[in-house]
């Protein structure tokens, strides 16, 4: 007779195949990916023999939302987070396997992410939010992308972006969020955080001063004054521009922000998209004051 604990392998056509894990009567459905890790545990097991008994562990447990194993050690790491919230560790290992309950959307606390972009991939950021029809979500991790194509690092993990299905439903209006966060990031670390009142918002035109609720620049505010402070920046190939001094001078030019798709100064050449940002928590000058470059951007909604 079957264990109530038991858990099975539905074998299907793409790489993240789903396991079922039985608990309780209550059915829980787990995605894989094979060729990740995490670094992040809850708890760290040696010497569990298989995949199938690891994923048996993590439907034990109340708290235990994903985890992964290492077949050569029998390592099986459980973890109450999931690979894409920021701060998880994570790494590429080839006969590692991750596993989570499965999930329609990328979520951190009270935010959804509807657009994870990644730096240097040469596709346009911009189209994310401009284009509809397509997202990589709905379930999290199926045919569309990996699951680690929505963390916030870019170290080994998936390059492309991924947009959410949340993206149609706030574009035709099926959705109104409550608050919109910006996010940039390095090496899994949040560097820049500015977060907008969504209501009444499309996916163009929540990036408005008027809109900001924080920051985490001291001199980003509703009542500050900018030259320039749009989704549309103030030159073709610019998004997300936040300028303070924009006169049409690179060497004068001094801001917060901005996504660049293509260059024109010397400080934005190297292969795009970039993701420029101020180290300082004030505004900087682009060509004397060393600009940050980001890895990956994310944009959140609380619904």
């Amino acid at each position: 007779m079957r264990s109530k604990h038991a858990t099975c392998l539905l074998t299907l056509s793409f790489s993240m195949e789903l396991l079922l894990a039985v608990q309780n009567t209550a059915a829980v459905v787990y995605r894989k990916e094979d060729g990740m890790k995490l670094e992040t545990c809850t708890q760290s097991l040696l010497g569990v023999s298989s995949l199938t008994k690891c994923v048996a562990l993590c439907s034990l447990s109340s708290q235990c939302v994903s985890g992964s194993h290492v077949p050569a050690t029998g390592q099986c790491c459980l973890s109450d987070r999931y690979i894409y919230q920021p701060g998880v560790e994570s790494a590429v290992e080839e006969d590692a396997i991750y596993f989570q309950q499965e999930q329609d959307f990328a979520t951190d606390e009270q935010w959804a992410m509807v657009v994870n972009a990644k730096s240097g991939n040469r596709e346009r950021i911009s189209n994310s939010f401009l284009e509809t029809g397509t997202y990589h979500d709905y379930p999290l991790g199926g045919a569309l992308a990996p699951v680690t194509c929505w963390t916030a690092s870019a170290s080994g993990h998936c390059d492309k972006h991924v947009r959410s299905k949340l993206m149609e439903q706030w574009n035709g209006g099926w959705i109104s969020p409550k608050k919109v966060k910006f996010a940039l990031y390095e090496d899994n670390t949040e560097v820049v955080s500015i977060v907008f009142n969504g209501a009444g918002s499309t996916p163009t035109t929540w990036f408005e001063p008027a809109r900001i609720v924080s920051s985490t620049y001291q001199d980003i505010g509703p009542n500050e004054t900018y030259a320039f402070f749009g989704f549309y920046g103030n030159a073709v190939g610019r998004f997300f521009n936040v300028c303070k001094y924009a006169v049409g001078s690179c060497s004068t030019d001094e801001g917060w922000l901005a996504v660049v798709e293509k260059g024109y100064c010397d400080f934005e050449s190297g292969v795009k998209p970039l993701l420029r940002y101020s180290r300082l928590n004030t505004s900087s000058r682009w060509d004397t004051e060393a600009p940050g470059y980001a890895k990956v951007m994310i944009v959140y909604v609380e619904i």
